[in-house]
């Protein structure tokens, strides 16, 4: 079901179901901007706290659901930095993991620490 949902996301599939499907996140849509917009504006007014690293943060990634390539954009990213000799420290939210903390470490470089149920399908 998931996958026939990107397809209809992505515009691969046509039909009646594919329309009527299409047009219900269109109208979803409609709920999520103002959502955006409400926690943009709790950021600025300071309501929600962001914190600073420290450290340059490079973002990738955006709403688009999978199939972007962001993933290989990451690697192929952390590659080039490391070859540089800068440390590299690569976060995710880790999409369908079971542990709820706010953070864990994946890998130290050198081992896994973390099976893939515990960090997610990403890392």
């Amino acid at each position: 079901m998931r996958q026939y949902i990107i397809e209809v996301m992505k515009g691969h599939k046509k039909g009646l179901l594919a329309g009527i499907l299409r047009f219900g996140l269109f109208l979803l849509s409609g709920l999520y901007y103002p959502a955006v917009v409400l926690r943009r504006r709790l950021y600025k007014s300071h309501i929600l706290k962001s914190y600073r690293l420290g450290c340059p943060v490079i973002c990738v990634g955006n709403i688009t659901t999978g199939g972007t390539g962001k993933t290989p954009a990451v690697i192929t990213l952390a590659k080039i930095l490391a070859a540089e000799g800068k440390k590299i420290t690569i976060l995710s939210r880790g999409y369908k993991r079971e542990s709820q903390t706010a953070a864990a470490i994946v890998s130290d470089g050198n081992k896994i620490l973390l099976s893939p149920q515990e960090a997610g399908d990403e890392p």
